[in-house]
Formats: C-alpha cells, structure tokens, sequence
C-alpha cells in the first residue's frame, strides 16, 4: 500500500470515531449501529489502527514528504484528542498505542 493510500487509511480511521460512523458499502451506519456491525468494536479498532504503525515506520525511515508528514501530524492530533477524552495519555512516540478512544467498545 502506497503512502497516501495508508495516510487516507489512518484519516478514515480517525474520521469513523470522531462521527461513531462508518460508510460500510452500501449504507452509513452510526452510534449504536456503528458498535452493533462491528465498526466501533475493539478488534476493528485495533486492526485499523496498526496502518498508523505502518506510517510510523515510514516517518522512521525519512520516507514520508514534508506534505504527508504533516497530514500525519493533523490526524494525529485529532486522534489525540479522542484519547485525550476518554484520559488516555498521548505522550511518546506511538501514543496510539497508549489507549482506544472513548467511543470503541469491548
């Protein structure tokens, strides 16, 4: 996968639990639909979230451009701020390790 496609990946990502919505083909599924389809679920959650250790990688090795790197760091923030809400603590590196949004359910 290409940068950018991993870059709108994490984007889709951050976007999904900041809205508690997915557009899951054919229709938009959201809040207690969202959970019940699987989209706000942990596993989903974690499974879509490793494209940010991908990127990290990628940042790591000096491959990103100075565009990417900073749509890297405005979803970052985002992220942070969810994390942030549910006080989960978004210091180092791979802060999105850390902890899982306050929307994600077990």
């Amino acid at each position: 996968m290409d940068l950018d496609a991993l870059i709108a990946r994490y984007r889709r990502t951050v976007t999904g639990v900041e809205a508690e919505s997915c557009d899951c083909g054919e229709q938009v599924l959201a809040g207690d639909e969202w959970r019940a389809r699987g989209c706000g679920y942990l596993y989903e959650y974690l499974f879509d979230i490793t494209f940010r250790d991908t990127l990290q990688d990628a940042i790591d090795a000096g491959s990103l451009s100075s565009d990417q790197a900073i749509q890297v760091r405005d979803v970052d923030e985002r992220l942070k701020a969810l994390l942030a809400e549910n006080k989960i603590d978004t210091t180092g590196v791979r802060f999105w390790n850390n902890g899982v949004p306050r929307a994600i359910s077990d």
